[in-house]
């Protein structure tokens, strides 16, 4: 038994390297990556009751080719699963029904695509593809069909999100020189640019409803935390008082920034992170991690309630859970091992994580005390 949680339970049994777990949007069912033929293929497990088991006694792959195939995502019906594979020579986006069947290549082989992501109601999906020369922001229906270039720039665009509505996309150029922030309409209608500084502007984060931006700026010759009002470009320096903050997370119901403060001043490449929670217009800023090592890869439980995250506090990396508040911190699990990259289920009753306890780096899954 770990100290705090349920039993850790061994999702993945095999000699090689399996990683990115991704629930299901039911939580029934985990996809992720796996080297279980010495080289990288989709693959699936049901998670039943408060145990995971193969399906019918064996893992489900689901990808038979002899190419690289990873970055599962489920779509929000669960239904269909979309990654990546070079098994043309070349990168591209293809999605299948969620137990493998009906695969179809969504991306021309004239180009390299990646990191899909599907919108809020799962009629389209967002990607980036280096073609001609420029690496541009794409959007296309689901079933391929109707591709629009959002972004035609020589320079990089990319980074980019849907907005919680699924109307605008978010998205991060460096046309002017240096890296803004910049909106368009989903139909490639209403291009905006929304930061105009000799900054580099980067990791945009829509609020829950829409209506503000959280980024990562260098404007002060810092990095800090800023928001942006989507509607009338009004900016926010959040925080000012220190020089190195990065991975803004909205709370989920947007009372509330997470991000990762650099501890002793001004960033360097020697020290370690702390976790920060602070309102939205940057008042109350309470440290969630007091300990003098690294805290890393902070995940918002579905309901915000709570943070589960990895740290080196016990002299090895150990998956933890703290309250919004601060309070309440326990630790999950507790070995010799390295246990990071916490992913939770949607009904926040399990976290996943990666783990090489038993050699080579597996998923393994564990219960949450509620």
């Amino acid at each position: 038994m770990d100290p705090d949680g349920g039993r850790a339970v061994r999702l993945t049994t095999h000699p090689t390297v399996e990683a990115d777990p991704c629930f299901s949007p039911d939580g029934k069912w985990l996809a992720f990556s796996s080297m279980l033929r010495g080289k990288w293929d989709v693959l699936v497990m049901q998670v039943d009751g408060s145990m995971l088991k193969p399906v019918g006694g064996t893992l489900r792959r689901l990808t038979h080719s002899e190419a690289r195939e990873v970055g599962a995502v489920w779509s929000p019906d669960g239904s269909q699963i979309a990654y990546c594979s070079d098994v043309n020579g070349h990168w591209s986006i293809w999605v299948m029904d969620a137990e493998g069947s009906n695969k179809r290549q969504l991306t021309g082989d004239d180009e390299d695509a990646g990191w899909p992501a599907w919108s809020p109601n799962g009629a389209q999906i967002l990607y980036w593809a280096f073609k001609g020369g420029n690496q541009d922001v794409w959007v296309m229906r689901a079933d391929g069909n109707h591709k629009r270039r959002l972004t035609d720039d020589p320079s990089l665009d990319g980074d980019a999100q849907w907005s919680p509505d699924g109307k605008s996309i978010v998205f991060v150029s460096e046309r002017t020189g240096n890296g803004d922030i910049y909106t368009v309409d989903s139909d490639g209608s209403a291009p905006r640019r929304l930061t105009s500084t000799d900054a580099l502007d980067w990791t945009p984060q829509w609020s829950p409803d829409g209506k503000k931006i959280a980024y990562v700026s260098n404007d002060t010759g810092l990095w800090e935390i800023w928001t942006l009002d989507v509607k009338t470009l009004e900016a926010h320096h959040l925080t000012p008082d220190s020089g190195g903050n990065f991975v803004p997370r909205w709370r989920p119901d947007g009372r509330g920034i997470l991000y990762m403060g650099w501890r002793g001043g001004e960033y360097t490449i020697e020290g370690s992170f702390d976790m920060v929670l602070m309102s939205p217009d940057g008042s109350g800023k309470r440290e969630l991690s007091a300990s003098p090592v690294d805290e890393r890869s902070p995940r918002w439980s579905p309901d915000g309630k709570r943070i589960a995250f990895w740290s080196w506090r016990t002299g090895n990396p150990e998956i933890f859970l703290v309250d919004a508040d601060g309070s309440g911190l326990r630790q999950l699990t507790d070995n010799l091992s390295w246990d990071m990259f916490p992913a939770w289920s949607p009904d926040r009753r399990r976290v996943a994580f990666d783990s090489d306890r038993m050699g080579n780096f597996d998923i393994w899954v564990m219960e949450v005390p509620q």
